[in-house]
C-alpha cells in the first residue's frame, strides 16, 4: 500500500484521520473511493489504475485480521501472474479495534511450524 499510495504507513505530517495508511484504506474501501489512494505524483500508477486497484485488493486480502482468511503465498503468486483474482469476500476491518478482533489475532498459532502446503502450493 505504501508503494501504491506513495506515502508511509505512518505519516504524522498528515491530519489525524489520515495518519495511518491502513485506517485510511479501511475508510476509502468502505466509501468506494480506492482511487483516492493511488499516488497522484506517479504517472505510471495513474495510467495503470485498474491494475493498481487489483493490487490494492490483493493487499486487502493479505491484511485480514484473521490469519486463516489470508491467502497462501501460492495464491498471491497466482493473482500477481494473472490467472486468479483476489478474494472478493474480504473483511475490510484491517486494524484490531475491539476485544473480539484481538482474540482472533491472539488465537494464531505462530509457535507451531507451518505445513509446507501453507507456505506454498503448486501453481
Amino acid at each position: 500500500m505504501e508503494m501504491v499510495s506513495g506515502r508511509k504507513n505512518l505519516d504524522t505530517s498528515r491530519s489525524e484521520e489520515s495518519i495511518h495508511l491502513i485506517t485510511l484504506l479501511e475508510e476509502k474501501v468502505k466509501n468506494g473511493q480506492l482511487v483516492d489512494l493511488i499516488d497522484k505524483n506517479s504517472i505510471d500508477m495513474q495510467a495503470q489504475e485498474q491494475d493498481v486497484i487489483r493490487m490494492m485488493k490483493l493487499a486487502m486480502w493479505c491484511l485480514q485480521i484473521d490469519c486463516k482468511r489470508r491467502p497462501k503465498m501460492s495464491e498471491v503468486v497466482k493473482v500477481l501472474e494473472g490467472p486468479m483474482d483476489a478474494e472478493r469476500n474480504i473483511d475490510h476491518n484491517f486494524v484490531a479495534k475491539n476485544q473480539v478482533n484481538f482474540g482472533i489475532a491472539a488465537n494464531a498459532t505462530s509457535s507451531a511450524a507451518p505445513l509446507a502446503s501453507h507456505l506454498s502450493g503448486p501453481r
